[in-house]
């Protein structure tokens, strides 16, 4: 996935993965920057001074005192004060702060991306977008590997199998589709629905799907044959989010009438109405040990659940818009909520209480995802950019630009290396968080 310094001649053509110098090692002729803004043919201190990627690259090792970013200035300001030795260490902080850590965009879709999600090896990457379309990607190769059509609307969501052979999608067509990418098989369309699909789930076992609509709905459906086994009503209001216990026996739900609801999966009946909210209910996540539950809200407010009872046993309040997006850590004691007042806020679960106000972003914060280890947080937004924030401190560590248009979904790769965004103007983005070696 690492960019690669190219020579411009068309006769020779030569990738260097070791720039040690501005010209190619083949046949000494220059080669181009390889960043997409950039592309200079120029030397390398007139390539610096135009490209602000490579500028902000050594703008950050300075900030870290990194001794090879003070090297290359000094180069710059006159390439005959070091010998050639000192030059390869310069270049070599150079391919480390840079060319080695450049995100990669995926191009293909002709309309917004909606969704995406990551297989459980990392390996493969799907989007929904505006077009109609799902698209696989290859990680490593970065290239796209099918393209699934068969909806008559855009995608909203989607989800995969664990083992990365079945993907289901959810469409503004009314209907799921699940596809067989294993065996080749004929896509299954799951009709039902009378209204657009908003959000689906697989259980762990990849046996049984659930979805819901703004039909009021939420509706349980066997894999292995696409029949419809339950309809679970009760609702007055679109159903904007669900989630599943591991055990695939409970399901909850998050409804614009105000309410969430809990939902015994073998019987498809509803066990508890959870009222308190003022407002809709956008997203709502259960902690790993399946005894809390959050949601959040239109009215401004995040709420924690007792399970069990279906006891409310806490408010949290502090936002000034609406909760867009919230995730919990592993151990069920962090909660951390992004809204459209361009905050997100960590919270203390046991207490209540505000840790941290993470501001930073100029619009309103879309999606967030929680790095495994719980040390690590990442927001995305209408503001094109997605920041990176350390959940100890509530320090901002980085600010991703890359995107032409909003940021509507991402996820982050289990050992929290790599990142994908998808936005609205019709690309993925493939970020290293890697730690830059000096």
């Amino acid at each position: 996935m690492n960019p690669l310094f190219q020579c411009i001649y068309p006769d020779c053509n030569n990738l260097s993965d070791l720039p040690i110098e501005t010209f190619c090692p083949f046949c000494s002729r220059l080669c181009r920057c390889p960043h997409p803004d950039c592309r200079s043919l120029l030397d390398f201190k007139a390539l610096v001074d135009t490209c602000r990627n490579c500028r902000k690259s050594i703008m950050i090792g300075l900030q870290k005192g990194d001794y090879s970013a003070e090297l290359i200035i000094r180069w710059l300001e006159d390439p005959n004060i070091f010998p050639l030795d000192k030059r390869d260490l310069a270049w070599n902080f150079y391919a480390n702060y840079y060319l080695h850590h450049l995100p990669i965009t995926l191009k293909g879709h002709t309309g917004p991306i909606f969704c995406l999600t990551l297989s459980s090896d990392g390996n493969s990457l799907v989007t929904g977008s505006e077009d109609k379309t799902a698209r696989i990607w290859d990680v490593d190769s970065e290239q796209q590997r099918a393209v699934l059509k068969g909806h008559t609307d855009y995608i909203r969501c989607l989800t995969l199998s664990s083992d990365g052979k079945t993907v289901f999608t959810g469409s503004a067509d009314k209907t799921a589709i699940i596809w067989d990418l294993a065996r080749s098989k004929k896509p299954i369309i799951l009709e039902g629905h009378t209204w657009m699909i908003r959000c689906l789930a697989l259980s762990n076992d990849g046996k049984t799907l659930f979805t819901s609509s703004g039909d009021s709905t939420a509706r349980i459906w066997d894999v292995a044959t696409g029949q419809e086994r339950a309809v679970l009503k009760g609702h007055t209001g679109e159903i904007w989010c669900l989630t599943l216990s591991n055990d695939a026996k409970t399901l909850f739900t998050g409804s614009s009438d105000n309410t969430a609801r809990i939902w015994d999966v073998p019987t498809g009946q509803e066990r508890a109405v959870l009222k308190g909210h003022t407002g809709e209910i956008w997203c709502l996540m259960l902690s790993s040990d399946a005894k809390t539950l959050f949601t959040g809200s239109s009215d401004n407010t995040a709420r924690i659940w007792d399970v069990e009872t279906g006891k409310q046993l806490a408010v949290l309040k502090g936002h000034t818009e609406r909760i867009s997006c919230l995730t919990a850590s592993n151990d069920g004691k962090t909660l951390i909520t992004g809204s459209e007042d361009k905050a997100a806020i960590i919270w203390d679960v046991d207490s209540g209480q505000e840790r941290f106000v993470l501001s930073g972003h100029t619009d309103w914060i879309s999606c967030l995802t929680l790095s495994s280890d719980g040390k690590m947080i990442i927001t995305g937004s209408l503001d094109k950019t997605a920041r990176i924030w350390d959940v100890a401190t509530g320090q901002e560590r980085a600010i991703l630009e890359g995107h032409k248009a909003a940021i509507s979904c991402l996820t982050l790769s289990s050992d929290g290396k790599t990142l994908f965004t998808g936005s609205y103007d019709g690309t993925a983005i493939i970020w290293n968080l890697a730690p830059r070696s000096k």
